[in-house]
């Protein structure tokens, strides 16, 4: 990267002529680890007020939305009162939230009424990104009733994609204090049998609060959908698939793909 700040990030981009219009978000992920790194816990007065900071500039700069990932690190580890934080410096300028919430399967009512909180209190305008509910079909109508109710004193949108299927990087399986700090530190924990054993306990257990993606959509649904050339005979393959040829839980074949490479599933 040659930039450190939202507007070179602008500058750099317009350098390079874009053929399509794009429309720039500050990024609560970015931000954050540019204050905090992958901290694990709550910024503390200084952290937030350096955050804050960051996103006013970037809105100063030209970011035109806030955007939120709260299933990536470090941004999953966020309290809700961050969020409420950073949205007050949206809502001056008019800027929508564009959230993809914490939840999307099991709990994805929490999550999606967490953001109409944030926006309720912050009077910032939500826009939710992608709007699904992964595994539980019977969420969907109470969903869009909480939608309608919001309405009522938010200003709510919402998008879809007309597909039936997600997309993301692998690394989501794990759970979230596996994925704590940086990439190196993520691969030092999937080499220690220890704490192989305590991630596949917990993807098979779950934790509260976590979006267990390989539990909603089950290993027969997740397809690998792109690896370097070295694993590409894996493309096409579901979890299922690979853990059968190469005799092992799906969730260890996983862990082995994560320790030696990264990858992107659908």
């Amino acid at each position: 990267m040659t930039w450190s700040t939202f507007a070179e990030y602008l500058d750099a981009l317009a350098d390079t002529r874009p053929a399509i219009t794009l429309v720039p978000s500050i990024g609560h992920n970015a931000v954050r680890d540019f204050v905090m790194g992958g901290a694990n816990r709550r910024p503390d007065r200084e952290e937030l007020r350096r955050m804050r900071e960051q996103v006013r500039l970037g809105l100063e700069a030209g970011a035109r939305t806030l955007s939120f990932g709260l299933i990536y690190m470090p941004r999953a580890f966020s309290q809700t009162e961050e969020l409420v934080e950073l949205a007050e410096e949206a809502a001056p300028f008019g800027a929508p939230l564009v959230p993809h919430v914490r939840n999307e399967a099991g709990g994805v009512l929490e999550a999606v009424g967490e953001m109409v909180k944030v926006a309720r209190r912050s009077e910032a305008p939500l826009h939710l990104s992608h709007l699904k509910v992964v595994g539980k079909p019977d969420l969907l109508e109470p969903l869009l009733e909480l939608l309608e109710r919001a309405r009522a004193d938010i200003d709510i949108t919402f998008d879809q994609y007309p597909y039936g299927a997600g997309s993301t990087v692998l690394s989501t399986l794990l759970p979230p204090w596996a994925q704590e700090g940086s990439p190196s530190d993520t691969l030092v924990r999937l080499a220690d049998p220890d704490q192989r054993e305590a991630m596949q306990r917990d993807i098979e257990r779950g934790l509260p609060g976590w979006e267990n993606v390989y539990k909603a959509c089950g290993a027969e649904g997740i397809v690998v959908t792109h690896a370097a050339n070295q694993r590409a005979e894996d493309v096409g393959k579901t979890l299922a698939e690979i853990g059968e040829e190469r005799g092992c839980d799906p969730i260890v074949a996983v862990m082995d793909l994560l320790g030696r490479r990264a990858w992107t599933l659908r």
